[in-house]
């Protein structure tokens, strides 16, 4: 059959054959997306539930009353706050050394991060001042990386020296206004994305049949050499090198760590900060055995209102196990909100709070503009 006979439509065996095979690829992961909850939507895991918040704030008369939960944060720390003040508030030597940049042209006789590098050297951590569930997350290995994140990044960003520690949790705080002591409501452990090697496949190989690997593999870019190489049987490969959930990292529920000598450590740590009563403290340390004694770690980040109980994430869980740790949580925000008012510290007034939401939309198209992938 010649070529004006098949017509323009005609598939031929093999690509019949491909096409097929990317359509049962493209199937199995909408299936696993499907039933694995965690991978779900903002909106899809909370809206269904939106209505008990709508009635927390309509009982404190104010939709924007977590505003009054950590007065020293900005919006306190519900969105939209900087990492780098809330860092100067947090008790010297407990975080990495840290560098505020602005985008911009660069000045070639004094580039904006000469006294950083002179300080931190490489690698280090690059990350936009402001918050996005990971967007732009990245580990800078050179100079030649810096320039190019710095000539993508639009806006405002941080370098920061890599925590030399390797275990990292999110930790859960919650203490009641002028209560001494506070409580550990959860711990969430961060296990990295990545493929064990079989000894025969190649990690190319090992990726494709990961269907978590899968779902975020535009995060990910190997060399040529990475993917065609062969693991040993049970070496472990790193794909990623941020604990973020929205960059694949797996949660896991690590509440069982918790005691009565780590809530000591972590409350001490807190009332140095005697206005927070309410977010997840992200952190890297040596040992648990360490943690327990208050050694050898160091916060990633302190987050505030806007937290998520991320041990809510675990794959063992149903879904509406996660929704009843979410409407505890936003339960204690209320109460210590409530009892914040009445000790003076005003709530947001409604115009404010919908300008903060205007400018979080904003923010969040101009970092869409960031091209993460080719960073991964």
């Amino acid at each position: 059959m010649g070529e004006s006979e098949r017509g323009t439509g005609y598939l031929s065996k093999g690509r019949r054959w491909r096409l097929l095979c990317c359509m049962q690829v493209h199937w199995r992961l909408f299936w696993y997306k499907l039933t694995h909850w965690e991978h779900w939507s903002f909106g899809a895991v909370y809206g269904p539930i939106l209505w008990y918040y709508g009635w927390l704030a309509l009982r404190a008369r104010s939709f924007f009353f977590f505003s009054a939960a950590n007065p020293d944060m900005e919006n306190a720390g519900f969105v939209m706050e900087s990492k780098y003040r809330i860092y100067q508030q947090l008790p010297v030597g407990t975080y990495p050394p840290t560098w505020l940049l602005q985008p911009g042209p660069v000045n070639e006789q004094q580039p904006p991060w000469a006294e950083a590098i002179a300080k931190l050297g490489y690698p280090l951590i690059a990350k936009p001042d402001i918050g996005a569930r990971g967007r732009g997350v990245v580990l800078i290995k050179d100079e030649t990386m810096l320039r190019r994140y710095h000539a993508a990044m639009p806006v405002p960003y941080l370098l920061q020296q890599v925590i030399p520690y390797t275990e990292e949790v999110g930790i859960f705080y919650v203490r009641m206004p002028g209560q001494p002591q506070g409580r550990i409501t959860g711990i969430v452990q961060k296990e990295m994305l990545h493929v064990t090697g079989d000894g025969i496949q190649t990690v190319a190989q090992l990726m494709a049949q990961h269907p978590r690997v899968r779902l975020y593999a535009q995060h990910l870019q190997l060399l040529p050499e990475q993917a065609g190489q062969v693991l040993p049987a049970g070496q472990v490969l790193q794909l990623s090198d941020v604990g973020n959930h929205a960059r694949g990292a797996r949660f896991i529920d690590a509440s069982h760590r918790n005691n009565a000598q780590l809530e000591e450590v972590i409350n001490k740590w807190a009332l140095q900060l005697p206005q927070f009563h309410y977010g997840r403290l992200d952190l890297r340390f040596k040992s648990w055995d360490d943690l327990y004694t208050g050694q050898h770690f160091m916060v990633v980040e302190l987050n505030g209102a806007g937290s998520e109980p991320t041990h809510m994430y675990d794959s063992r869980y149903r879904l509406w196990h996660a929704w009843r740790i979410i409407i505890q949580h936003w339960r204690w925000l209320y109460r210590i909100s409530v009892l914040q008012h009445q000790q003076g510290h005003a709530y947001m007034p409604h115009a404010e709070g919908r300008a903060m939401m205007q400018s979080v939309k904003k923010y969040d198209q101009l970092l869409g503009t960031f091209p993460i992938q080719d960073f991964s």
